[in-house]
């Protein structure tokens, strides 16, 4: 992971999980929405990031994970 997506290792990390359909810490959402915006995967809103989960963050985390994938392969 650290030759795709430098420092990422130690960029953020959450105390819970981060889904859908989980209760989620809303630390944990403002570290994975910029996280995932430094990496590319999750495009701020013209208003901001906000520590509610959006479907942004979700894409971003998909894809992220597609990447991971791709790369394991």
């Amino acid at each position: 992971m650290s030759s795709l997506f430098p420092g990422f290792s130690n960029l953020f990390s959450v105390g819970n999980t981060i889904s859908q359909s989980s209760n989620t810490d809303p630390n944990d959402v403002l570290n994975t929405k910029n996280a995932l915006a430094q990496i590319g995967d999750y495009q701020v809103p013209d208003y901001g990031i906000t520590d509610i989960p959006d479907m942004g963050m979700i894409d971003g985390l998909k894809s992220f994970q597609q990447k991971m994938v791709s790369r394991s392969n």
